[in-house]
Formats: structure tokens, sequence, C-alpha cells
């Protein structure tokens, strides 16, 4: 079944509010990037498989992102959507941690992890990303924005998960310059061996090597995407 016209420019609105291409949203979705313009452009309407995804995308309900645009009833029992998105968890899931960026200790550590600063629910559908174990941070600051990593949001992370040169990771730093505890930065090759490095809107990007042990990959970013 289609659904209406209308939802591909909410699609675009909500894609460029984002800050998502329309190559990352169609990995989130599972569709090409050639479907998501498709949608958004009018040459093709939305199938109605596709709508929870693109709901869990941007981490909202279906009628939110139909918005002015409202499904049909016929629609809404296709969906069978019966509220909020947060409605769809699987059953059994239960709050993880969220720590704040910068909290000391080691979370994989019982005897030594710092006190989470409340408990949340992993993103809808993404549960088994983020694992058992896992758990989510806080970040604050700018130095992951050439990352797509802004202050305030929560990076969730899956220590049972290997990690990968160029990837985001969750690491304890001792930087010696007053930046200690939990932090995000990309796990890198430069010119003094394999490092942590922020990135930053201006293009700088400070090394940061002294005692650092990583804890796991970010696996997910709250507002709705995985890191590329």
């Amino acid at each position: 079944m289609l659904v209406a016209e209308g939802l591909g420019a909410r699609v675009k609105a909500l894609r460029a509010r984002h800050r998502l291409t329309q190559q990352q949203l169609g990995d989130t979705v599972g569709v090409s990037r050639q479907t998501i313009w498709n949608w958004e452009n009018g040459a093709a309407q939305v199938p109605s498989a596709d709508v929870p995804r693109l709901a869990a995308a941007f981490g909202v309900s279906v009628a939110e992102l139909y918005e002015g645009d409202s499904p049909t009833r016929r629609e809404r029992e296709t969906f069978n959507v019966p509220g909020r998105i947060d409605d769809l968890r699987g059953v059994g899931v239960k709050p993880l941690p969220i720590y704040r960026w910068g909290s000391l200790g080691d979370p994989r550590d019982h005897l030594s992890a710092p006190n989470p600063d409340r408990e949340d629910y992993p993103p809808p559908g993404r549960e088994g990303l983020v694992g058992p174990n896992g758990f989510g941070v806080e970040v604050r600051g700018e130095s992951m924005v050439a990352r797509n990593v802004l202050d305030g949001d929560v990076v969730w992370v899956n220590p049972d998960k290997p990690y990968r040169l160029g990837g985001l990771v969750l690491a304890l730093v001792d930087a010696g310059d007053g930046e200690s505890g939990m932090v995000v930065k990309t796990y890198a090759r430069t010119d003094v061996g394999e490092c942590l490095v922020s990135e930053r809107a201006d293009g700088k990007s400070p090394v940061v090597c002294r005692e650092y042990k990583i804890i796991g990959p970010i696996v997910w970013i709250q507002r709705g995407f995985p890191p590329q």
C-alpha cells in the first residue's frame, strides 16, 4: 500500500532538520539513496511498510511524521501503531544507564563504574544494536562536531562490539590538559601511531593519546541515525 504524496515533503524537511544526507537516511531505513530522492520529490509515494521505519529514524511517532497531513483510518490500521514510537519497544527491553560526558570510571567494571546520571530506554528498534550491556553518554561541547556529534546528543555504546580504525569510540582519557574521563573521539592512525583525535568544526584535530583506554564503539546517536 502507498501513502500520501505530501509525506515526501515532510520527510525532506525532517531530513534537513536532522542534517542527514539522502544516503544516510536510506541506510537507516533500508532503502537506496535514489528511493529517498523519489519520495522527497514526488517521483514515488512512500510504501506503508516503510513509514514506521522513517518515524523511528527521526525519533517521532507516525502521527508526528505526518504532522498536518494526517493518515487515513485505513492507513492507521495498516501501520498498527497505537501511539508514540516508544510503544513499539520490544518485550523485555529494560532501561539502560546514561552517563555524563567526562564521568570518571569504566562502565564495564562494576567495581569502578561511575554513577549514571539517569536511565533510559535505547532507541526503539535499535535495542539489539545497543545490546544488553550497552549504555548512553550525553555529549557536552563541540569537539566532535565535524563527525556530526553535537552538544546534547546521547551517543549509545555497545562495549561487546569490536571497534575499528576511523570509527567513533568512547574512551577513558587523561589528556594532561584537563580533559579527562569518558569522551567520544575518532580512533585513527596518525603520524605518531594509533591515537584518539578530536574533529572540530574548525578542521583542527588535536591528537589525544595520553593514557587512553577504549571502552567500546559508538553504535547510535540519539537523534536517530548511525555514525558515518
